[in-house]
């Protein structure tokens, strides 16, 4: 279901240079998602530095 939601918000960006940080944004996002609980500490480091 968040995969559809990613994929609209990257439909959305139309400026070429947005569509590239949203597609990063998306890989970022399933990195973070595939990540143990355990990797909790580094999973709220990454978050913290996310731009969106």
């Amino acid at each position: 279901m968040k995969l559809a939601i990613y994929a609209k918000k990257i439909l959305k960006c139309t400026n070429m240079q947005w569509q590239f940080l949203c597609i990063i944004h998306l890989h970022r996002s399933i990195f973070m998602q595939e990540l143990s609980l355990k990797d909790s500490n580094t999973r709220n480091r990454i978050a913290s530095n996310d731009f969106a």
